[in-house]
């Protein structure tokens, strides 16, 4: 087994371990449940979007799709309904507020800290583009982060 694989089964796991402790129902359809941040986001909520078909049983696949940098879970969940109903997979699509999960959260994966964004980086509106000017940017990496 790859290490993608085995990352994948874990984070699986995990997944519904953390669904079945707070308590998180999944019902036939669309729909989305918030869901608690985690490491220095405890106050903070992720809002999952999901779809579950009606032939989805305990065998069925789990997709988990990772939105870009729009961070629009839902039309990622809505653009993979057709394959959903059609192979009884339940899509997953997690969507983390601006507010809460800022450019080094959400971007960056939070592996940066001291992280100062009102220079060097220029977000062009209206798309996903990101201009960061290296000869001033600087960033350290969190402790715990792996390198």
């Amino acid at each position: 087994m790859n290490t993608k694989t085995l990352y994948i089964i874990i984070l699986l796991c995990i997944t519904q371990s953390l669904l079945a402790a707070q308590n998180i129902t999944i019902n036939e359809g669309s729909g989305s449940f918030n869901f608690h941040g985690g490491i220095g986001h405890e106050n903070d909520t992720i809002k999952v979007h999901y779809y579950k078909p009606h032939n989805f049983t305990s065998n069925s696949k789990i997709l988990l799709v990772i939105p870009g940098a729009g961070r629009n879970a839902d039309d990622y969940r809505d653009s993979w309904i057709e394959a959903s109903k059609k192979h009884s997979i339940l899509i997953i699509s997690p969507s983390y507020s601006e507010q809460q999960y800022d450019f080094g959260d959400y971007h960056l994966g939070g592996i940066a800290k001291d992280l100062d964004l009102k220079t060097g980086i220029r977000m062009e509106k209206g798309t996903n583009k990101v201009y960061v000017d290296e000869s001033i940017k600087r960033f350290n990496l969190q402790p715990d982060s792996k390198h």
